[in-house]
C-alpha cells in the first residue's frame, strides 16, 4: 500500500531519485493533471531527479499521485536565457519573490487518494 511505502521513505529511493512529498493546492493539481504545468518551481531542490508524493491540500486533503522531475535550472538562468523577452522576464521575477528553482515534470501517475488526516493521526504524537 502507499501509505506503508510513505512511512519508508528515505532521502534516496532504490532508483537513485530524491523521495520527495509535495503538496499542491486543488487549482494547481488541475494544471499538473491537464498537463498545462510542465515546471515546478521551488525555493530548493535537490540536484538529482525526484519521485515525489503529491499531496493536494483543501478540499481533498489526500495523497494522488506520484510526479516525477529533473532537469533543475536556477530560475535567475532562465532570466538571462531570455532577457530579450519582457514579457518572460516579469513572469521569472514574480516566481523568484518566492522560489529559486525550477524543476521540469517529466511524468505524473495517479494513485489511489490516501486521506492525510486519518493516516497521521495514527502517528502517535503527531498534531495538525
Amino acid at each position: 500500500m502507499l501509505w506503508d511505502r510513505l512511512k519508508k521513505i528515505k532521502k534516496r529511493g532504490n532508483n537513485g531519485m530524491r523521495t520527495m512529498l509535495l503538496s499542491f493546492r486543488q487549482d494547481v493539481f488541475q494544471r499538473v493533471i491537464s498537463g498545462d504545468k510542465i515546471y515546478e518551481h521551488r525555493r530548493s531542490f535537490p540536484d538529482e531527479p525526484v519521485k515525489a508524493y503529491v499531496y493536494v491540500s483543501r478540499t481533498t486533503q489526500a495523497i494522488c499521485g506520484i510526479m516525477y522531475l529533473s532537469n533543475k535550472t536556477s530560475l535567475n538562468e532562465w532570466k538571462e536565457k531570455y532577457k530579450d523577452d519582457l514579457a518572460c522576464v516579469g513572469r521569472i521575477e514574480d516566481y523568484l519573490k518566492q522560489h529559486q528553482y525550477g524543476m521540469e515534470i517529466n511524468k505524473f501517475v495517479f494513485t489511489n487518494a490516501i486521506p492525510l488526516a486519518v493516516k497521521i493521526q495514527s502517528i502517535q504524537g503527531f498534531t495538525f
